[in-house]
């Protein structure tokens, strides 16, 4: 596969936390199934911390790549280190993306948002508020 560094192409051929996560506090879709490459985030969240994360996508190579890489760096993390993961990081973790494919990188971000922005509105609404809070994020 031309182009492709050995980190991607490990991610690619063994990717990590594959699957639906039962349970799971809050789940993201960037892109749109049926109509192209997209990425699905389950995660699972306790006192702030991202416990457990897992993926399911649609794509090539580095949509796998980005997706299991992304699951690996914010395993652990709090919900705001989560959110402040730059799509630089992701190309640089994976020995970069050819392009044309870094928008990969964004997918798996974005999807990573969607699914904390849905776990804090879950938390808010069982918490008995009106308005759920917002994952600050520069772009979704």
């Amino acid at each position: 596969m031309s182009g492709y560094t050995p980190q991607l192409l490990d991610h690619f051929q063994s990717p990590r936390n594959v699957g639906i996560l039962k349970d799971a506090d809050g789940i993201g879709t960037a892109g749109k199934p049926g109509e192209g490459h997209f990425l699905v985030m389950y995660v699972k969240v306790k006192e702030g911390r991202l416990v457990e994360i897992s993926f399911q996508t649609f794509g090539c190579a580095a949509a796998i790549a980005c997706g299991s890489y992304v699951t690996e760096r914010s395993r652990g993390l709090s919900v705001d280190e989560a959110l402040r993961i730059p799509e630089s990081e992701v190309s640089t973790g994976l020995g970069g993306l050819p392009l044309g494919k870094r928008t990969y990188a964004g997918m798996a971000l974005g999807a990573l948002r969607l699914a904390i922005e849905d776990c804090l509105a879950k938390q808010s609404l069982n918490a008995g508020t009106d308005s759920a809070p917002k994952a600050s994020s520069e772009k979704l």
